[in-house]
């Protein structure tokens, strides 16, 4: 009975597109990172204090601390893991991987205030392009040690209080993370190419043109970064960690569940966005602070629009060069360039419809549960 269950949630996971190679791992590092933040508090290491500004809630206190797990202590606690199975490792064999993790801790109400959630955790896979390859030990077991992760937190003073309230939010973010080392290690072991291609030029782009005084542009990078396939993919198993964490008897328990998950805030996100309405905020004087930057930002991002292919070309040849694998990416035509609302228009259909596909994703996840 239990090997037919074990069998189903395999298959259920495969046909959702969350391959069970990552399962393991997950949940390791997802015990370590927990286990770390209990040793961090029960040390009673000082944490740094400082006020901060929290919109609509006002001033706030903030407490911090941070610290790194090194290759060698995350391997250490991977292996010695009664959740380690040499066999289940060896099929995606991460190996010595470096985890830092900070983490703020704010009153419980500037949560609701602001309309954050709680906790919120912010992450990032990263790798270098000249160090990227598949090892070996010396008995020929193979290995993959390119990856460093790292972990932002922001928590209540509840979850400080138990750390054991950040377990389901801490397993779902790591799946996500870690599912991207995956995609980059079956990419690599099939074809020996580095990167997500024509999605990481799109990815780098997103983080090159923000300006500080263009708010209304950035949000239309973010949804730009919303749109990659590359994050879709490693929305899925972060969003079946959450779902597996909660009790899910019918469609309206599922749908409580599922809006409070990133998958769903970028769809939201993707469907929702208007061209009409960015141009709107773009123009719109309401405060001493538009005044000062809206002229400025409207000339910043015709010029940006204007040089869209030129950027683009030069993110695919620093992508070359720093050895990740992009083709040339065809421009757009000159119609689209030249004029804002055009261009805003083509990404307004391009990001509809990858909302649409991200919807569809959703609801093969009830469909599958």
């Amino acid at each position: 009975m239990l090997k037919n269950q074990k069998t189903k949630k395999i298959r259920i996971n495969e046909a959702l597109g969350v391959p069970s190679e990552i399962d393991m791992i997950t949940s390791i590092f997802a015990d370590l990172v927990k286990s770390k933040l209990f040793e961090y508090k029960n040390e009673n290491k000082e944490l740094e204090t400082n006020t901060v500004e929290v919109k609509n809630y006002g001033d706030a206190e903030k407490k911090s601390g941070s610290f790194r797990i090194t290759a060698e202590e995350s391997w250490d606690f991977v292996k010695n893991s009664d959740k380690f199975n040499p066999q289940e490792w060896r099929k995606f064999p991460l190996y010595k991987n470096p985890i830092l993790v900070s983490f703020d801790i704010l009153p419980d109400d500037a949560f609701s205030e602001s309309g954050m959630d709680m906790p919120t955790i912010n992450a990032s896979h990263k790798f270098g392009t000249d160090e990227f390859k598949v090892g070996k030990l010396s008995d020929d077991t193979e290995i993959f040690d390119v990856s460093m992760f790292e972990f932002m937190i922001y928590m209540g003073e509840s979850n400080w209080d138990n750390v054991e309230t950040l377990r389901p939010k801490i397993d779902s973010v790591i799946s996500h993370e870690v599912f991207h080392a995956f995609q980059l290690y079956t990419k690599y072991i099939k074809s020996k190419k580095i990167g997500f291609g024509k999605e990481n030029v799109y990815n780098s782009l997103s983080n090159l043109l923000k300006t500080e005084f263009s708010p209304d542009f950035n949000k239309f990078l973010h949804v730009l970064y919303l749109s990659l396939r590359f994050e879709h993919q490693a929305r899925v198993p972060q969003t079946v960690r959450i779902l597996k964490n909660e009790k899910i008897d019918n469609y309206n328990d599922f749908m409580v569940v599922i809006k409070k998950t990133d998958m769903w805030d970028d769809i939201i996100k993707l469907k929702s966005f208007s061209a009409d309405k960015l141009i709107e905020d773009m123009d719109k004087i309401e405060t001493f602070f538009d005044i000062m930057t809206k002229g400025p930002q409207k000339n910043f991002v015709k010029e940006r629009i204007f040089d869209w292919n030129d950027v683009v070309d030069r993110v695919v040849e620093m992508s070359n060069k720093s050895g990740l694998n992009v083709e040339p990416i065809r421009g757009l035509s000159s119609k689209i360039t030249n004029d804002p609302e055009k261009f805003f228009k083509y990404w307004e259909k391009y990001f509809h419809r990858r909302g649409d596909e991200l919807f569809r994703k959703l609801t093969r996840l009830y469909g599958l549960l």
